[in-house]
């Protein structure tokens, strides 16, 4: 599951977001009401922060030029002068998808917004009807 997970995430992919979270959206469904009955809590918990953690890098990627970095932290609600040191550095996607600067500006409620299915809670609802 997670091979797939990691094949929709691919930071290579070029596609949309919202085409993102649908694929996501849809593999997951699938694989919860499966295996809902199963005691994974914790699993979906640590595969939950590893997969906002991949979309986070997805984003991050997209974005390419410090210069869009900027514009789309500002937009985010970061300070100007904190948008443009955080969008100007040199750190690799997946440590920055990790880092302070993802986690203040792309938190877990802006994800929701954008459409993610927060898998813990879908795990969680579907668990507790068995």
């Amino acid at each position: 599951m997670k091979q797939k997970l990691k094949k929709i995430t691919k930071r290579n992919r070029g596609r949309s977001i919202e085409v993102l979270f649908k694929q996501i959206k849809q593999l997951m469904t699938g694989w919860i009401n499966y295996y809902g009955i199963g005691e994974m809590k914790s699993l979906m918990n640590e595969l939950n922060g590893w997969l906002k953690r991949r979309i986070r890098q997805y984003i991050w990627k997209q974005w390419k030029n410090p210069r869009t970095k900027r514009k789309n932290l500002i937009q985010l609600g970061i300070e100007k002068q904190k948008a443009y040191e955080w969008s100007n550095t040199r750190k690799g996607y997946w440590r920055i998808s990790s880092s302070f600067i993802l986690h203040k500006s792309l938190t877990d409620e802006k994800l929701a917004q954008l459409g993610y299915m927060d898998i813990s809670a879908k795990y969680q609802l579907v668990h507790s009807n068995y």
